[in-house]
């Protein structure tokens, strides 16, 4: 028999209680002298039936009804054979090491080690374990196998030596992908381990006993971490994460970008000026904000001439600006916080590129009232490229054919982008569709509709299209543009509230422009039109390059475009996209590690690619200096739950308990042990009321 309560039948003890007072033989106190008695001998009191139990039948029965009460609080029950015994199953435990760049902080690889040190003495003789080091995508160290398959001292060994093998890379941390991967490992059989049935997952063992599932992430959790796709991920249930958090021995981290130089591969921004851009970010858990920047060569020598200090308060960001750097220079070095790891920003700075804007038109008019010259008077030179401006007339094909086809014969880009304001000859035609489909630009702005035949040749013959029809829109007072997308490259730059107001702009006319296959298919772009439904705006992919068909000009016969502010984005738009081969085609790049064109990057600094032919600067991601701690709740509202998991011990014992409540339930042994107490305190006031009865009787 087993007791769900036992401590109760503590209170079997009040048995004795009256046994042990009845029992106490007691003695006068105090004594009283009578003259009397004063001859008399001594004689002390006899106490003989107070030192015996006078009704053992009585007492009998009481004490076994006090037993049987302190039973039924005890609530018995009979143990099956099938419960009696404790498995000790073992965890399966997947041990997660951040070895992404941030991790490379002062006092961190020694956190790394403890927490390893910790974790490897709490494994079991059953415990099973596997081992998953990543940065930005995760690889297996040590799987169950290996692991299951050496002794516990070498298994715990395995934990120590999968540290000292990982290392911190210099990649930036994609937690998703790594936590996605140790739910895949807790999911799937181990068809190696004797006590798994290999048919069956690892939380459930072959007599149906959960298994305690761990996986333990041993990580600085910095905020920078990507977690973006666990959105839609589904954790395994019943599987818990246990975050043993690392920290550095310092907490203010800050790390320098440039914003002023123009590569298609990086996330910097132009400027028209000489002077560079620098953006400072400070990590929000930061306890200082005073930093210095400095010039430096590609081995990160600084000069110290070149050395301006700053002030970034904590969790915020500053741009300031620095005088170009000299030659030889390529990095740029941040000073005065606690980490390193980031403060080096290596760039390259590419030959000033000589490109060439032409512009084909009419050449009647006067030339204020030109779309030529509105072209010509946006800024498109900056400090990487110096922009030629050619304005050619529609009628002169041999000028336009030796431009275009020099272009073809060039070995790097240096015609971007082509802008036609007239039509021109089919032999012209052709040569621009050559031209688009090697990866030009070609933008079309359709004059009015009196030369509507001949527009539709051009664009039919550049284009690659049939059934091109162009005819004049009706405007009763003018026309504006309407459904704009903001998310479309050629208005992304004016989607702020501030600048997205295009209702100023005013077309007094435009033309109807119907292609085939219809602007509604695929392999058309509409990124706006006009009030009346009408395209506006049409672009499509020809090979590697682009057109785009404007249906209204900006002259000032046709529309305010060019007098307003719009106008200048939308060309550097234009051009900006087509400058892009160019980039990717120059003699220096900015990237990231790994790179997106696919060659992966071991370290930040100043690299040659495979060829020889580019020099290439190498940096970590800027969500890699994020290192302030991320905050669990961020987790636990991905659906992962969050703390340690029990021993296969004491989840045993609660499982056996759970059982032993269920048994002790179903068998109710403590209604009956109540129910004979009953019994008995009846019988005892029976038995007490005829006892004294008889008693009364006798001294009568």
């Amino acid at each position: 028999m087993s007791l769900l309560a036992p401590l109760y039948l503590i209170g079997a003890t009040a048995i004795a209680l009256p046994i042990i007072l009845h029992l106490i033989r007691r003695r006068p106190k105090s004594q009283m002298t009578f003259s009397s008695l004063m001859f008399l001998r001594p004689s002390p009191p006899k106490l003989t039936k107070r030192s015996r139990l006078d009704d053992w039948p009585l007492l009998l029965i009481r004490a076994l009804a006090l037993l049987l009460i302190a039973i039924a609080f005890a609530r018995p029950f009979f143990r099956s054979s099938q419960t009696t015994g404790l498995r000790d199953v073992g965890r399966n435990v997947v041990l997660m090491i951040d070895t992404s760049a941030s991790m490379r902080r002062a006092g961190i690889p020694d956190a790394v080690r403890r927490h390893a040190q910790t974790l490897a003495d709490q494994l079991g003789a059953d415990d099973r374990i596997s081992i998953i080091a990543f940065d930005s995508q995760p690889r297996t160290v040590v799987d169950f196998q290996q692991a299951t398959a050496v002794e516990l001292a070498a298994r715990r060994q395995l934990v120590l030596d999968a540290v000292d093998q990982s290392p911190p890379s210099w990649r930036h941390t994609d937690m998703a992908a790594a936590l996605m991967e140790a739910a895949d490992l807790v999911t799937v059989g181990i068809s190696d381990d004797e006590s798994l049935d290999p048919t069956r997952t690892l939380d459930e063992l072959d007599d149906g006993v959960a298994v305690p599932t761990q996986v333990v992430l041993i990580s600085d959790l910095q905020a920078g971490a990507d977690l973006e796709a666990l959105q839609a991920f589904a954790w395994p249930d019943n599987v818990r994460l246990d975050v043993r958090l690392v920290k550095p021995s310092g907490s203010t981290n800050a790390s320098p970008r440039l914003l002023n130089r123009t590569d298609a591969t990086s996330d910097l921004v132009a400027v028209a000026d000489d002077a560079w851009r620098i953006r400072i970010a400070n990590s929000e858990n930061a306890d200082h904000g005073n930093f210095r920047l400095a010039w430096g060569d590609a081995n990160a020598f600084q000069r110290s001439e070149s050395e301006m200090d700053i002030q970034v308060p904590p969790g915020q960001t500053r741009v300031v600006s620095m005088t170009p750097p000299k030659p030889g220079d390529a990095t740029l070095i941040l000073s005065g916080d606690d980490d390193d790891f980031d403060n080096t920003f290596y760039f390259v700075t590419p030959e000033v590129k000589r490109l060439t804007l032409l512009h084909v038109g009419n050449a009647q008019g006067p030339p204020q009232q030109r779309p030529g010259f509105f072209l010509s008077q946006v800024p498109l030179a900056n400090a990487d490229r110096e922009v030629d401006f050619r304005d050619l007339s529609a009628a002169d094909s041999a000028a336009i054919r030796d431009v275009l086809r020099t272009e073809a014969s060039a070995d790097e880009v240096t015609l971007p982008l082509v802008v036609l304001t007239a039509p021109v000859q089919s032999d012209v035609a052709d040569d621009l569709q050559s031209y688009v489909k090697n990866g030009g630009h070609v933008v079309v702005a359709i004059g009015p509709s009196d030369d509507a035949a001949q527009w539709q040749q051009t664009l039919e013959s550049i284009g690659d299209l049939t059934g091109v029809r162009i005819s004049e829109a009706t405007v009763d007072d003018y026309a504006m543009w309407s459904q704009i997308d903001f998310r479309d490259p050629l208005f992304k730059p004016m989607a702020d509230p501030k600048f997205n107001d295009f209702s100023k702009i005013r077309f007094w006319s435009h033309r109807e422009l119907i292609v085939d296959p219809p602007a509604e298919d695929s392999m058309w772009k509409v990124p706006c039109r006009f009030d009346d439904g009408q395209i506006a705006i049409a672009r499509r992919t020809l090979g590697k390059g682009r057109l785009t068909i404007l249906t209204s000009g900006w002259d000032t016969e046709d529309s305010q475009l060019a007098l307003s502010t719009k106008f200048i984005p939308l060309v550097f738009a234009w051009f900006e996209a087509s400058d892009t081969v160019a980039a990717d085609q120059g003699n220096a790049r900015i990237v990231g590690i790994p790179d997106a064109a696919g060659i992966v990057w071991e370290a930040p600094g100043i690299q040659k690619s495979d060829d020889g032919d580019a020099t290439v600067a190498v940096n970590l991601p800027a969500s890699e200096s994020r290192t302030e701690p991320l905050d669990l709740a961020a987790l636990e509202n991905l659906g992962i739950p969050l703390g340690k998991v029990e021993s296969a011990t004491t989840v045993a014992m609660k499982d056996r308990q759970l059982r032993d409540v269920e048994l002790e339930s179903e068998q109710g042994l403590w209604r009956m042990a109540l129910l004979i107490a009953l019994g008995l305190i009846a019988c005892e006031t029976v038995y007490s009321a005829i006892r004294r009865q008889v008693e009364s009787t006798e001294m009568v």
